[in-house]
């Protein structure tokens, strides 16, 4: 048969429908791998490259009018994502109002750069305007990441556990104060959206005017990504209007609504079933996750995670699936057999009842000067006949300390003896699979976060997720064009 002969498989015969259906379950690596295949296969995977595109207020002009009218009009149907990084505020409701020529739009990720102390006024102007769009309620996934300049740098104490006390409460309207003034003066040098965000809007009134039902997300929406900052838990409040999220993925551990009593304790989101955090500093409360999401079983942690692990992993009694960075001491990525001794020691404890799955991940430079080596581990957990406990572990169980490179004060630290004893002989003490307490000795070595995170201008590696979203887990960015670019500019330069 001829497409036997022409070298396309069986896709050649298969209706253009179909080949499509199937490259919907096809990843980015598998989209691009297919369409090496032929000539053919590149045409049909061709329109799956703009499931996701990025609009500024420097290319959208470009891009809005090509997928309306120009050469790729036929592929705007192929968009579910897009990515919309606003720079100039005045922005902010433009272009969303322009999204709607793309009619099977299902993911939206803002990249919002603004003054601190906005955040509550753009969160309602955003989402006031938003509701009002055709494609609003079609969003299954959405994205809030917000990077903030002139940032009033806080000193007072931070009050940590302890409740709705008179200090507490003193403590917050001072920062409430601060950040009204701040406001008042910074808005002044964004005349074009004053009357759009109004006078500053503290905690307790963005919860009000969320649960007047003036503010809402869309009533599809699957998957919420929140950057906004230490105010995250007041920006969940309109969840309690939308009952199909299933997950979560935060900056920072969420904090306590503190501003709320009655309301605090009595918010609870029962049907997310995975949260993701880049950070979970040594004070996070778990209490909150256990309180306000019941039911979460997948557990991840994307960077670093200064409170002990083994602690992490206790509070979550319920979860069945931990995703966590790889735990280092003293620079170094532990080995495999610290890492089970103290598992053991928890299951020992009877803190596991659900044995639960934990995945350990992290790279680090290779002695040979081979580049970055991403190493990656999982530990399931299951009961033998005789009723113990069989652990087993896959992945790169080969690791070794050596195998990591250290910078050279690092390791003529470890040289020196006053640095303690030397870790590569711990494998053999009992005691090394207990977690070293924060004033131990070997404290200041310790370093349970991953080499991922690192801090550049006092901003963070951005990191993108799409959580269960799979118009966003899919999708290429295609960020090229501006009004200049000719349709030849953009194929010559591998803008699409």
């Amino acid at each position: 048969m001829s497409y036997r002969t022409e070298g396309n498989g069986l896709f050649a015969a298969l209706p253009t429908e179909i080949c499509h259906f199937v490259l919907g379950y096809m990843d980015k690596e598998s989209r691009d791998a297919f369409a090496r295949c032929s000539r053919h296969c590149y045409s049909i995977a061709f329109p799956a490259r703009f499931i996701g595109v990025k609009l500024s207020e420097v290319n959208h002009r470009y891009w809005l009018k090509v997928f309306t009218r120009g050469w790729l009009a036929p592929l705007a149907r192929w968009v579910h994502t897009v990515v919309l990084d606003i720079a100039d505020l005045k922005y902010l409701t433009i272009l969303p109002s322009k999204l709607t020529v793309f009619p099977n739009l299902r993911g939206l990720n803002f990249h919002i750069h603004a003054p601190k102390p906005f955040e509550g006024n753009v969160f309602t102007a955003l989402f006031r305007f938003l509701c009002t769009l055709p494609f609003y309620n079609n969003i299954t996934y959405l994205s809030i990441n917000w990077y903030a300049y002139q940032v009033v740098f806080d000193t007072d104490i931070v009050f940590i556990g302890q409740g709705f006390g008179a200090a507490q409460q003193e403590q917050e309207r001072k920062k409430e104060e601060k950040m009204r003034k701040q406001y008042d003066e910074d808005i002044q040098m964004f005349p074009e959206v004053e009357e759009l965000f109004g006078s500053h809007l503290s905690k307790v009134q963005v919860i009000e005017k969320t649960l007047n039902g003036e503010i809402y997300f869309p009533k599809n929406l699957q998957t919420l990504e929140l950057g906004m900052g230490s105010q995250t838990p007041y920006y969940l409040i309109p969840m309690l209007n939308c009952s199909n999220i299933t997950t979560l993925v935060f900056d920072f551990f969420p904090s306590e609504l503190r501003d709320s009593k009655a309301l605090s304790s009595a918010l609870q989101f029962p049907m997310v079933k995975t949260m993701v955090f880049s950070h979970v500093g040594f004070y996070a409360d778990t209490k909150i996750i256990n309180n306000h999401f019941p039911n979460v079983e997948f557990m991840s942690v994307t960077k670093y995670c200064t409170l002990q692990w083994t602690e992490f992993i206790k509070a979550f009694p319920r979860v069945k699936i931990f995703n966590l960075p790889w735990h280092k001491m003293r620079w170094r990525y532990v080995e495999v057999a610290y890492l089970e001794r103290a598992i053991k020691k928890i299951l020992k404890g009877g803190h596991l009842p659900l044995y639960p799955t934990i995945s350990f991940s992290g790279n680090y430079e290779t002695e040979d000067g081979g580049g970055m080596k991403y190493i990656h581990l999982t530990c399931k957990i299951s009961l033998n006949s005789s009723g113990g406990h069989e652990i087993n572990w896959e992945g790169d169980t080969g690791y070794k300390l050596e195998d990591m490179k250290l910078a050279d004060f690092q390791e003529e630290i470890l040289r020196d003896p006053r640095s303690g004893r030397d870790l590569d002989g711990y494998g053999g003490d009992d005691s090394s699979g207990e977690e070293m307490d924060a004033g131990s000795d070997h404290s200041e070595y310790v370093d349970t976060g991953s080499d991922e995170y690192e801090f550049s201008d006092g901003e963070e590696e951005e990191e993108l997720y799409g959580g269960d979203s799979e118009y966003w887990e899919s999708g290429d960015e295609v960020e090229d064009g501006s009004g200049e670019d000719s349709e030849m500019d953009l194929e010559e330069s591998g803008g699409v």
